[in-house]
């Protein structure tokens, strides 16, 4: 008994989503979820995401670490060489480049040890010689001119930032467009099935107004020409309606192939399309004037790296070293072969290119890269322009014909439904009745298309704003 009560509960609540028709929101969510081309976007935004992060390795703390062993031992020793030798080495290093001074700073350990025999004719009693050593350093690099406050780190930075961001408005800019072709297929498909609808009753009611014109003529109360006019205007609904069934056909294929579905699958209902009561405000600059903008910064941050580069190198250099051995082994001798006091190194380094006059050519060349994306800027943010406002007079336009699409709509309605009243006071007839009928269908056909074509424009007027990603 429960378990027959669950499936008649189950089977409601299948039946009442069944019924409920598929909003605008719920069909761009199957979009974003089960499109191949939007989740590429998703996907390449996250990738770009850290790809922007690579300047920062150039502050991290950088680890090199390595170790060796030597087993050397001559067949034929030569006086003064070594018969036998043994040599084993290892070091390690950490480096880091800070961001506000650009100082770089390094910390280092090297370790050792050797151990060799001469020939006997050359040594008499010294036999094996060994001896080992440690050293601790701290070496520090400051810049003076050149990367002077890490200035190289912050011109990677803006220029990967302009780079990377340029490719990610770019690629949402891509998104927006996707979300606004899906858009437009959901208005198409709702449109075409309301039309469709409507010009099957117009098919349906031309072919009963035929028959009554001719049997009219039939009756000597017509002449051939009303049957030839009546004939042309079934003829023109026919016409209609079969653009109506393909534009049908395909707003379902391409409906369900933007959301990833088989083109054939059967879409439930959809909701009824709506006039918008305005065009969403515009709200900054879209996404490809932000790819332009954002390009052109990359372009300045390259020349000034360029220029960085050849830019005269001085550089304050310190380092310190603690170096001490250990012991021979026993019966070994070579306590004087190792240091055991620290030693100090401070200096300078200077690097310059000396071929002045290429120097300066680069320098040029580089204030002259720092302008070329600030032309394409301009141009695409004057288009952008253009298009918005050209977009806002389609507006315009089409609010003035959907108001008088709308009042002749109203009045083909009242004249239907007087004439429906006449009828039954038998002061018409039938075949009035149904051109009236058939004048009122075809209004409602006019302004379905118009509203259709304002869900169009509103959803365009969306794109600009960035279509509804969601990143």
């Amino acid at each position: 008994m429960l378990r027959a009560l669950m499936s008649v509960i189950l089977c409601a609540a299948a039946s009442r989503a069944a019924a409920e028709p598929l909003a605008m929101e719920s069909y761009l969510a199957q979009v974003r979820q089960g499109n191949p081309a939007y989740r590429a976007m998703v996907a390449t935004e996250a990738s770009l995401q850290v790809v922007a992060l690579e300047p920062e390795t150039m502050l991290s703390p950088y680890l090199s670490a390595g170790a060796s062993y030597l087993d050397d031992q001559a067949e034929q020793p030569i006086s003064f060489q070594p018969q036998h030798t043994i040599v084993s080495s290892w070091d390690l290093s950490v480096s880091k480049q800070f961001d506000v001074t650009g100082t770089r700073l390094s910390l280092g350990y090297k370790g050792g040890n050797m151990d060799f025999a001469l020939p006997s004719f050359t040594t008499g009693a010294l036999g094996d010689v060994y001896f080992a050593q440690n050293g601790v350093s701290v070496g520090l690099t400051q810049p003076l001119i050149k990367d002077f406050g890490a200035r190289g780190h912050r011109l990677l930075r803006r220029k990967v930032d302009g780079s990377i961001g340029s490719l990610r408005m770019l690629n949402r800019h891509g998104a927006a467009a996707a979300l606004f072709e899906a858009q437009a297929a959901y208005v198409s498909l709702a449109s075409a099935r309301q039309v469709a609808a409507l010009l099957e009753e117009s098919l349906e009611r031309n072919q009963k107004i035929l028959q009554w014109t001719k049997d009219k003529f039939n009756d000597d109360l017509a002449d051939k020409v009303d049957v030839l006019q009546v004939e042309a205007a079934l003829r023109q609904v026919q016409a209609a309606l079969f653009n109506a069934r393909r534009e049908l056909k395909g707003s379902q294929e391409k409906l369900n192939t933007l959301r990833g579905e088989p083109a054939d699958k059967e879409v439930g209902e959809l909701e009824a399309l709506a006039a918008p009561a305005a065009l969403p405000a515009p709200a900054g600059e879209r996404f490809d004037v932000k790819a332009a903008e954002l390009s052109a910064q990359s372009n300045v941050a390259l020349a000034e790296e360029t220029t960085e580069r050849y830019t005269p190198d001085l550089s304050l250099l310190a380092q310190v070293t603690g170096t001490g051995g250990d012991a021979p082994p026993p019966g070994g001798r070579g306590e004087s072969w190792y240091p055991d006091h620290p030693t100090y190194m401070v200096g300078l380094r200077l690097t310059s290119i000396l071929d002045l006059p290429l120097y300066h050519k680069v320098l040029q060349g580089t204030e002259l890269a720092k302008g070329v994306g600030a032309d394409d800027v301009a141009s695409k943010r004057a288009k952008a322009g253009l298009e918005w406002r050209d977009l806002q007079g389609q507006w315009e336009s089409l609010q003035e014909q959907l108001r008088l699409a709308s009042e002749l709509e109203a009045i083909q309605k009242e004249k239907a439904e007087r004439e429906k009243k006449r009828y039954q006071e038998g002061r018409t007839t039938n075949f009035q009745v149904l051109r009236f009928d058939e004048d009122y269908a075809q209004a409602r056909i006019g302004t379905l298309r118009l509203t259709a074509q304002a869900a169009v424009l509103a959803a365009q007027a969306g794109f600009y704003n960035g279509g509804g990603i969601q990143w």
